[in-house]
C-alpha cells in the first residue's frame, strides 16, 4: 500500500469512527453537466434561488484554486417506517423531522478536519455541509457515493437516497474513489408519482416541485397535498429506499411525524431546519387541501 493510499484509509477510519456512513474521493475536474447546467440557467429553473446560477461551481478551481482532492461524506438519515397519514394531518419531509442536519454534520465535519491534520500536518483545507459551493450531487457521484437518480438525488445502492452530504477540500492530492453505477434501468416510479410535474428523467424544474414550494418560495403558494414542508414522494416510490436500515444518528422528533393540523400551533420547531413562518403558511395551503375553513390562524 502506497503512501497516498495509506492517508486515505486513515481518513476512511476516523470518519467511520466520528459516526460517517460513506465516503469517497473526488477530484477537482469541472463539472460533466455544464450544458446542461447552462440550459438549466437559461430556462431559469432556479426560481427564487438564483445564487444557484453561478457558474462557477461548475469549476472548483475558480472557487478554490489551491484544491487537490474533495473528501465526499454522507450521513443516513432515514427515520424508518413512517406510519402512513390519516385524517386531518400534515406532513414533514423526513430530512426535516430530525434535528438540524446543519449543525450535527458540521461537527463532525470540523472533528473529522482536525483528524486530517494530525494526519497531514500543515494541510489546507474547508469544509461544507449543505453550502458548498460546486455540484454537490455530483461530486457525491464522482466519489463513488452513488449515482444520480432520475429524481435527480444521490442513490446509494445501501442506503437508497435519504442520506445527508458533507465535504472537505483539501490541498492534498488524494486517488478518486472508484464510482458505483447501478442506475435505475426502466424504472420511474418517481416521475410517475410527482403530483406536480416537476420530474422528467434525470431532471427538475424547482419551480413546481412541493419541496421548493413549501420551503424556499416567498409569497403565495398553492400545491396539491398535505406536505407541510419539503417533500418524499419521489423517495418514498423508489425501490432503492425500500427496506433500509435507520440512521443511527438521526432520531425522528416524535411530534414532527404526521402531525395533526390543529396541533401544529403547540409544536416547537426548535433546533430543527423548519422555518415557523413559511410552515404556517402551508398550513393554510393543507387546510384548504383538506377542505376546512380558512383564516383561524
Amino acid at each position: 500500500m502506497g503512501p497516498c493510499r495509506m492517508v486515505e484509509e486513515k481518513i476512511k477510519n476516523k470518519a467511520k469512527e466520528i459516526g460517517f456512513d460513506l465516503f469517497g474521493i473526488a477530484s477537482c475536474e469541472p463539472s460533466f453537466y455544464l450544458d446542461y447546467f447552462r440550459k438549466w440557467i437559461e430556462e431559469k429553473r432556479y426560481g427564487e434561488m438564483r445564487y444557484l446560477a453561478d457558474e462557477r461551481r461548475a469549476y472548483p478551481l475558480e472557487v478554490f484554486p489551491w484544491a487537490k482532492s474533495v473528501v465526499v461524506l454522507g450521513v443516513n438519515y432515514n427515520p424508518g417506517e413512517i406510519p402512513p397519514p390519516e385524517g386531518k394531518v400534515g406532513r414533514i419531509a423526513r430530512y426535516a423531522m430530525v434535528k438540524d442536519y446543519h449543525k450535527v454534520i458540521k461537527g463532525m465535519l470540523k472533528r473529522l478536519f482536525e483528524e486530517i491534520k494530525s494526519i497531514l500536518p500543515g494541510v489546507r483545507g474547508k469544509y461544507f455541509v449543505d453550502s458548498s459551493p460546486f455540484f454537490e450531487k455530483e461530486l457525491g457521484m464522482r466519489a463513488g457515493l452513488g449515482w444520480i437518480g432520475k429524481n435527480t438525488l444521490l442513490i446509494n445502492p445501501r442506503f437508497g437516497s435519504y442520506f445527508f452530504l458533507g465535504e472537505i477540500v483539501l490541498d492534498y492530492p488524494l486517488s478518486p474513489t472508484p464510482k458505483e453505477f447501478e442506475g435505475c434501468g426502466d424504472c420511474d416510479l418517481c416521475i410517475q408519482a410527482c403530483p406536480t410535474g416537476a420530474l422528467s428523467p434525470y431532471s427538475l424544474d424547482p419551480r413546481k416541485c412541493i419541496a421548493y414550494l413549501t420551503t424556499v418560495k416567498k409569497g403565495k403558494v398553492e400545491y396539491p397535498g398535505n406536505f407541510l414542508y419539503g417533500c418524499d414522494i419521489c423517495q418514498e416510490v423508489c425501490p432503492w429506499n425500500k427496506g433500509r436500515e435507520k440512521s443511527k444518528i438521526f432520531k425522528p422528533i416524535e411530534e414532527l411525524i404526521n402531525p395533526g393540523v390543529e396541533d401544529i400551533m403547540k409544536i416547537s420547531f426548535k433546533d430543527t431546519v423548519i422555518r415557523r413562518s413559511l410552515l404556517l403558511r402551508n398550513l393554510e395551503v393543507v387546510r384548504r387541501n383538506h377542505g376546512m375553513v380558512e383564516g383561524l390562524l
